[in-house]
């Protein structure tokens, strides 16, 4: 009888304990785990200056209505800015390219910046 108790016992808490961890994993697939917090920090980004050296540029658009990513990033921002600084970063391990690695630029078609 008393085997019998403490394998409930252990059930109950293994039970508790599978619900906590679902309830835990739900709560924390709301957070946003991205670069950004939200659509407006996408525009405090600023881009560097050009100096000569080999800079990665990654084209800014306006989407349609439906081509916005979860949290109203457009779709042009899904990866920025990590994406552009790994690309640059095994760019140049691999190669004497020698570009920015740490910034990144995204600049609009019609941008006459775009273009140096």
């Amino acid at each position: 009888m008393v085997f019998a108790r403490a394998f409930s016992r252990r059930r109950w808490a293994f039970g508790v304990g599978v619900v906590f961890f679902c309830v835990t994993a739900i709560a924390l697939a709301q957070r946003r785990f991205g670069a950004f917090g939200g659509r407006s920090t996408l525009d405090t980004l600023a881009n560097i200056p050009y100096d000569g050296r080999f800079t990665f540029v990654r084209v800014r658009y306006e989407p349609t209505p439906d081509g916005y990513w979860y949290g109203g990033l457009p779709a042009w921002a899904h990866g920025y800015p990590v994406a552009e600084r790994h690309l640059m970063k095994i760019m140049n391990e691999v190669s004497f390219l020698g570009a920015h690695d740490e910034e990144v630029n995204a600049f609009a078609l019609d941008d006459p910046a775009l273009f140096k």
